[in-house]
Order: structure tokens, then sequence, then C-alpha cells
């Protein structure tokens, strides 16, 4: 068998075999963070990408190590949220997974969650205080993904959670430059969009600057609250 095809016979359980996991737990020699696969996964990576949700309540009911990571720097959450398994990712948040945890490139698993436009996941992530702004190595952020993806709703969602559409890669490319790369028309009108509505924000707040109080910073502004004031006028 090919070096990276494999794993300890918990770890292959954990791919889908509720009950040899059970047993395999109830052994007690059995190293329940043992690596296998071409990543180099722990059992709870493993469940976690599938989906496994009796398997990963197993696992972490034996103490599985929720922060561990993978060669590449992903914990069980940024697999979980890779492939949009909601009701898994809750558990994993609800033992303790770090939300903002970064892989190698500084990627998040809200970042993945926007790139594959997994909504449900990538809301939970943030109502659980993910960072919507957290840059990888290159600049790219889950704004960049979800534009990349054409994920409307996504787009949406990190914009409305505070996301900055004029952040930029290393290179200089924009989430609307991403977006119009790829063809996706419409989530590229949304971020040109936004990016008039919060110049409109600031010309607001400068205009009333000085109603504020002297030394008030105007980027420390709510710009959800000025948004809904210009929508209203």
């Amino acid at each position: 068998m090919p070096w990276w095809k494999r794993g300890s016979a918990l770890w292959t359980a954990s791919a889908g075999q509720t009950e040899q996991v059970r047993h395999f737990l109830a052994e007690k020699e059995v190293d329940i963070e043992e690596i296998g696969g071409r990543f180099k996964t722990t059992p709870l990576h493993e469940a976690a990408t599938r989906g496994q949700e009796q398997i990963i309540l197993l696992l972490l009911e034996h103490k599985a190590d929720v922060s561990a990571k993978d060669i590449r720097g992903w914990t069980p959450l940024t697999y979980a949220a890779s492939d949009g398994h909601e009701t898994v990712a809750l558990l994993l948040i609800e033992h303790k997974a770090d939300v903002s945890a970064q892989d190698h490139h500084g990627r998040t698993a809200l970042y993945f969650a926007a790139l594959g436009g997994h909504e449900a996941v990538a809301r939970l992530l943030i109502d659980h205080q993910a960072d919507v702004c957290s840059k990888g190595t290159t600049g790219l952020t889950a704004l960049h993904a979800a534009a990349n993806g054409g994920h409307e709703a996504v787009v949406r969602m990190l914009l409305d959670a505070g996301a900055d559409e004029q952040t930029q890669t290393i290179d200089g490319r924009t989430p609307e430059n991403e977006a119009t790369l790829e063809a996706h028309h419409q989530v590229a009108a949304m971020l040109k969009t936004e990016g008039v509505r919060r110049a409109q924000c600031v010309a607001f707040a400068m205009g009333h600057h000085a109603r504020l109080g002297v030394g008030s910073p105007v980027e420390e502004l709510d710009a959800g609250v000025v948004r809904m004031v210009l929508e209203r006028v």
C-alpha cells in the first residue's frame, strides 16, 4: 500500500464506520491522535471532512485534539468548513475549536467556507466571532475567496459583517478584481456599489465631524449605521 494511503484502523474507520470506531475507542491501547493519509491527518480530521457527526462525538468524548493540524496546518474545523458540514463545525466550535486558526498560508476556516460558497457555515463562523478581515500570506481574505467563486450571498454576508471591499492582495487584487477575472459580473457590481456606498459614508461622516466632538476619528464610525441612514434619506 502506498505510504500516503496508510493509516491506523481507527483512522480508517473514522471515515464512516461508527461501530468500529466505538470498538477501537474501547481498546485501552488505541492512539486517538495517530496520523495517516497523504496530509497526515488524525481520525478527527477524517471524520470532520466526511461530516460524520456521531463519530465526531465519540472522538471528542475521548478527548481527541480539536486543535490538531495536518501538514498543511488545517484543523478539523478547516475540513468541516471546506466541505460545508455545518453541524460538525458547530460541534467542534462547542468543544473550543479556534474559529480564526490559520493554516500555513494564513487561511482560515471562514476563508474555505467562503471559497466553497457554504453560506450556513460562514454564518456560523461569523456568529462565533471569526475574523472577517483575516489575511493570508498573499493577502487573500474570505471576501476575495467568495468573490472569486461568485458566491453572492456569502459576499453580502461578509460585507455586512465588516469585511473591507477595498482590501488588496500583495499583488494589488481587490475582491472586485477577483469577481471580474472570473466573470462573476453581478458580484463585481455589488462590490463596486459597496465601494461607492463606503465613500458616501466617509463623506457623510466628514460633513458631520464637528458634531462628533474634537478628535473623534471618522474611521471608528459604525459604517453599517451610516449606511442605514443613507438608505433612508
